[in-house]
């Protein structure tokens, strides 16, 4: 009897290939989303310090406790801008999860398929393994009678 062959591995091998593609790019977003939080962090730190230095420092003149102003401005705008990017890197994370799961869904259908024609290939062997030995005794008994 012929050895096993799945007639889809060329399928199931590439969408092994999708379902490798679609971690490695949640893994590069999930990154980037990692990136974009320690950013808005260290900017919410320096304008808190900022603002910080300001109040404490009152003894210095208007202008620079105006430039101090203004930067920690600038710095909560920075961060408002950090918060969106994270926002839509959000989604971008979201959809890369999604596609995962999707590949993986294909790849396991195909799998199970796989082990089903399996299992039914390795019936069939058992039958025909028992019939051979069933025709081998029939042969030997019937020559010796």
């Amino acid at each position: 009897m012929k050895k096993f062959q799945f007639t889809l591995q060329a399928l199931l091998d590439h969408r092994q290939r999708l379902e490798e593609e679609a971690q490695s790019t949640l893994a590069k977003e999930l990154e980037v989303l990692q990136d974009l939080e320690n950013m808005r962090d260290l900017l919410l730190k320096e304008a808190a310090h900022a603002t910080q230095y300001e109040k404490l420092n009152t003894l210095i003149d208007l202008q620079n406790r105006q430039y101090a102003l203004q930067y920690s401005h600038t710095l909560l705008d920075q961060v408002s801008i950090k918060i969106e990017a994270i926002d839509k890197q959000k989604a971008a994370v979201t959809w890369a999860r999604n596609a995962l799961v999707k590949a993986t869904q294909d790849k396991k259908v195909l799998e199970i398929h796989k082990d089903n024609l399996h299992q039914e290939w390795k019936k069939k062997r058992r039958r025909w393994e028992t019939n051979q030995t069933d025709e081998q005794t029939s042969q030997r008994w019937g020559s010796t009678l």
